[in-house]
Order: C-alpha cells, then sequence, then structure tokens
C-alpha cells in the first residue's frame, strides 16, 4: 500500500463522515482548512479510519494526528509496519 492509495480510500472515508460527496482532501488538510473538522469529527475520522484498515491507534498516535498526511503516515506505519 502506497500513500496514493491510502488517500483515495480516505478521501471516501471523510465524503462520508462529513456528509459531503464534493469534498476534496490532500495530505495538507486538517482542521485548519476544513471548517467542520472539531473534536468530534476527529474522533469519527479515526474510528472511521481504523475500520477501513482493520488496525488500531494507540493514544499517543491519535494525539499526534493533526492532518490528513498524518492520519497517511499512520496507516502506512500500521499496515507496512
Amino acid at each position: 500500500m502506497n500513500e496514493s492509495a491510502v488517500l483515495k480510500r480516505l478521501q471516501s472515508i471523510f465524503q462520508d463522515v462529513f456528509g459531503d460527496e464534493n469534498l476534496k482532501i490532500s495530505s495538507d488538510s486538517s482542521a485548519d482548512n476544513i471548517p467542520a473538522w472539531d473534536s468530534l469529527m476527529q474522533i469519527l475520522i479515526l474510528q472511521a479510519v481504523q475500520d477501513e484498515f482493520g488496525s488500531e491507534f494507540s493514544v499517543d498516535e491519535v494525539s499526534q494526528i493533526k492532518t490528513v498526511g498524518d492520519i497517511i503516515n499512520a496507516v502506512l506505519e500500521k499496515n507496512n509496519g
């Protein structure tokens, strides 16, 4: 699995979680540039990511995730080990 493949799957997750099929994300997407991305959405996003990729993030990992790029890196680390 590579960064592009993870981003493609995350695109679908973000559209589902935010209820916006037109939402486009990139590695730089964050709560700073997606206004609806608050602490509750963070939890929903990360739960959906864990479900999609079959992995669990530790509390330390979750606290470090601030951008889509951070999510991609965490997923790749878990899945490519």
